[in-house]
């Protein structure tokens, strides 16, 4: 098995950048197709060439007022948030896996990674649960070990909504100590 993490936000004691996927679609080209912009990591949308100067501000979690700002965090579907600091580290892996779109936050720029890079599932051992014909929940996600080439992707079988990673990506982060996020090698996440 191929050495893969589900990126995660590491608990609630860290703020949320409040940026919702209609502040993203206000902006959106008037010829889009609405379903590209609503769902964009599903529909592998690419924003750059319209995006345009964007502002947005830190939200702390009820009960954690007064956490700090993570250098990385989850955002809208398969995206991470990350700070100026983590873009000066991370920003030359991440580009050849999707778009970094820059925020304004705090007075300070951050950036959206918008990944574009699908793995490839083992289909073998992903399953869906089904209610009738209907897949109702995941229940068990593997990827190809091609997968493990990639610094950072995401999953048609999981709707795209986690951004995956290989080894190279989880050590960048330890080793530069940026803060907000964890790696959880059980890639199906857990409620409850």
């Amino acid at each position: 098995m191929p050495a893969i993490y589900a990126i995660r936000d590491d608990g609630f004691r860290f703020k949320n950048l409040d940026l919702s996927i209609l502040d993203i679609a206000r902006h959106a080209p008037d010829d889009s197709d609405p379903d590209s912009i609503l769902d964009f990591s599903l529909h592998n949308t690419a924003m750059a060439a319209w995006w345009p100067p964007m502002g947005a501000h830190f939200l702390s979690n009820e009960g954690f007022e007064g956490s700090p700002i993570p250098d990385i965090s989850s955002g809208l579907g398969a995206t991470l948030v990350l700070s100026p600091k983590a873009k000066r580290y991370l920003g030359d892996l991440l580009e050849s896996y999707g778009e970094l779109l820059p925020v304004e936050a705090e007075g300070e720029v951050y950036y959206l990674f918008n990944c574009r890079t699908f793995g490839q599932e083992d289909l073998e051992v992903s399953q869906h649960e089904y209610l009738g014909d209907t897949p109702i929940s995941l229940k068990a996600l593997a990827f190809t070990d091609d997968a493990e080439k990639l610094a950072t992707f995401k999953s048609k079988f999981e709707n795209c909504a986690t951004v995956f990673c290989n080894e190279q990506f989880k050590r960048a982060v330890e080793k530069f100590e940026l803060t907000g996020i964890s790696f959880d090698e059980n890639l199906v996440e857990q409620f409850g």
